[in-house]
């Protein structure tokens, strides 16, 4: 795991997950303390293991989903998909009315 400061570059996508105190869950604002830092950067091959990283950080760190602040896959600089607080993957940026979530499975080349 890297936090911001440290950003490894070999592997195809990079990950951002951001988590922050819900202020609906008392005295902290979270479940349970958190062991990662409100910032985290990995990097995932694929698709498939971004969202095994982003459910493996949630699950770790005790987030529930109104701390989930950014769980957000690029490539090179472009969004490719965002993870909702159940694992699914959706089209980058906000949530419209219809959104289908998408299949992570890669094509072969």
């Amino acid at each position: 795991m890297a936090t911001a400061k440290q950003i490894p570059t070999l592997k195809r996508y990079r990950l951002t997950l951001r988590h922050v105190a819900n202020p609906d869950v008392t005295p902290d604002g979270y479940w349970q303390p958190a062991t990662d830092p409100a910032l985290v950067i990995e990097c995932a091959d694929t698709l498939e293991e971004a969202r095994d990283m982003f459910t493996a950080w949630r699950d770790r760190n005790g987030i529930g989903g109104g701390n989930l602040r950014q769980a957000e896959v690029s490539e090179k600089g472009r969004p490719v998909c965002r993870f909702s607080y159940n694992g699914k993957a959706w089209e980058p940026g906000p949530w419209k009315s219809g959104d289908k979530p998408l299949h992570l499975t890669e094509p072969k080349i």
